[in-house]
């Protein structure tokens, strides 16, 4: 987890550092004509070059500077909420994956370090409780990614849309304007700017999907090696080994181990072994 905190720490650094270096380039430029008539003087002052194209309703060379103010503090805060946006979704996403990464592992291991002693010890308190655990575990980030996706969704859709008209109306005017090179410069960074938010905000949703989808192929590999559990329609018979499986999950927790078909869809697909002994089988029976 501390990975991918770094990896997270990282990328909303990168991320950030990119966007307030290309506004303020992207600003900057509008200053190249003011600068090169005091270094470079013509007999009469060079065009200005607006920060965007807008109507103030003044005149825009004798009012250049206080108009160019208001665009760096209307520009900041817009970028900021941007990028506070794009960072938190960022960070949740890395730490959702973290989870996911972190629940494989404890089945591997599990397996792996353990193989013989599940397969001659089938009603070890230890690894009832260490499956439930990791369940438990891989549930709750299950709930946290929808819980991400439901919040973030709509503002990712406003976004994508925001993001595409803009695109086409800057490349629209390329074509179609006699842009002079700083212009052009401007407006080739505005495009290359929206290109990376793209492709950044599906990127994580990317490795989200990836890592969900890895934890899900890792938890099969506890079958092959005999882990069942007995039926919790077994509980009332006599056997107290079934009693003993049944209250290992409830110590966990008993509102949501106990109770699988109260798992959300994702996970009950994800575990592949089934609470009913019968279902799966005892090593080296044949699966019905």
């Amino acid at each position: 987890m501390e990975r991918y905190a770094k990896n997270s720490r990282r990328y909303s650094l990168g991320y950030s550092l990119y966007y307030y270096f290309g506004v303020y380039t992207f600003i900057s430029l509008s200053l190249i004509p003011q600068v090169l008539d005091v270094v470079l003087p013509l007999n009469e002052s060079r065009p200005i070059l607006p920060i965007y194209p807008g109507y103030y309703f003044v005149d825009e060379r004798k009012y250049f500077f206080c108009i160019f103010s208001h665009a760096i503090m209307a520009w900041e805060i817009a970028v900021t909420v941007i990028l506070s946006h794009d960072c938190m979704l960022l960070t949740y996403i890395e730490h959702i994956c973290s989870i996911f990464t972190l629940v494989g592992f404890r089945f591997e291991r599990l397996i792996y370090n353990n193989t013989m002693k599940m397969l001659h010890s089938r009603t070890s308190d230890m690894y009832c409780k260490q499956i439930a655990f990791s369940v438990y575990t891989h549930r709750k980030a299950l709930k946290f990614a929808q819980l991400i996706g439901d919040t973030f969704s709509l503002t990712l859709t406003i976004q994508l849309a925001l993001n595409t008209i803009m695109i086409s109306i800057t490349l629209l005017q390329v074509t179609q304007q006699h842009a002079g090179i700083l212009e052009l410069i401007r407006y080739m960074m505005y495009v290359i700017g929206q290109l990376i938010h793209l492709f950044c905000l599906s990127f994580e949703g990317q490795k989200l999907i990836d890592h969900s989808l890895q934890t899900r192929d890792k938890i099969p590999n506890v079958i092959p090696y005999g882990l069942y559990f007995d039926g919790i329609d077994d509980v009332d018979d006599d056997d107290n080994d079934d009693e003993e499986h049944v209250g290992d999950f409830d110590d966990v927790d008993e509102e949501h181990i106990g109770d699988f078909d109260a798992f959300p869809p994702g996970s009950s697909q994800y575990l592949a072994f089934s609470l009913n002994g019968d279902e799966l089988g005892r090593p080296g029976d044949k699966r019905r």
